[in-house]
């Protein structure tokens, strides 16, 4: 849980390998990532995104594509906003097959 008070509007950051798809609905926003999952926002005055262009050559190697800032906008003094992730289990993460702790090099 994280919380903000004060008197100025907020604006959260997120960086995404994914590019998201921002749906505007009546009261929320719907963020989806492909195949990854969604976020639904509620209470939030905006969400916009901007692509940040991989110029480094090493990153370059591993990070196939740009990444992607996703801008969510809020106005707290006159509401409270939510956000809600929805992930799925994906087979090779689920819990049967993840690694105990013993088995975590430290």
């Amino acid at each position: 849980t994280d919380t903000y008070e004060g008197d100025l509007p907020c604006t959260l950051s997120l960086i995404l390998y994914e590019k998201p798809t921002v749906l505007e609905g009546k009261e929320s926003f719907r963020i989806l990532l492909e195949n990854l999952g969604e976020f639904q926002v509620t209470g939030c005055a905006g969400a916009a995104v901007e692509t940040l262009p991989i110029q480094d050559a090493r990153l370059s190697k591993v990070w196939k594509h740009d990444c992607f800032r996703l801008l969510l906008s809020f106005d707290l003094r006159e509401s409270t906003g939510r956000i809600h992730i929805s992930l799925p289990v994906r087979p090779h993460y689920a819990e049967k097959d993840s690694p105990d702790s013993a088995s975590i090099p430290r």
